[in-house]
């Protein structure tokens, strides 16, 4: 939704970390407020805030996504203090958007005896500073799925 859907997308995990952290945002941001559908509905036709109706200007502009998307981040302290247009903003994401505002699963990391080995390894490769050895059992780690992040011995 960050980009507007006539235009290619291009994919990198970096835009990836992005939009799970402005997508956490969000969750956070509706966590406090339940939204009930018909007063929503009346409440967005009869006075829109600005804010919902620039979100709502967006989106009839040619479903612009990134720029609804980006009034509600550009206001997000506004709207996180108005219990009333942080409840349209939700049902905007909710039933225009599609979002589920539900929070995204915690990946677990299981360490393996396999990897504890090779990680108490390098951390004494370190310590005797081979640093061949420690790059080698670094190595070693990323091609297991891992990234190994140094600090101060």
């Amino acid at each position: 939704m960050t980009h507007h859907y006539r235009m290619p997308a291009e994919f990198n995990f970096e835009a990836l970390a992005v939009a799970q952290k402005s997508y956490e945002r969000l969750i956070h941001l509706c966590l406090s407020v339940e939204v009930s559908n018909e007063n929503i509905k009346s409440d967005l036709l009869v006075s829109p805030s600005q804010i919902i109706k620039h979100m709502l200007d967006y989106l009839e502009n040619d479903l612009n996504t990134p720029g609804c998307l980006g009034v509600i981040f550009e206001h997000f302290s506004e709207i996180a203090e108005d219990k009333n247009v942080l409840a349209a903003v939700k049902f905007i994401l909710q039933h225009v958007l599609g979002l589920t505002l539900q929070p995204l699963p915690v990946a677990e990391i299981v360490i393996t005896p396999e990897m504890q080995k090779l990680i108490d390894e390098r951390i004494q490769a370190r310590h005797e500073k081979n640093w061949k050895r420690a790059d080698e059992l670094r190595d070693q780690l990323k091609a297991m799925g891992f990234e190994v992040k140094d600090g101060k011995i």
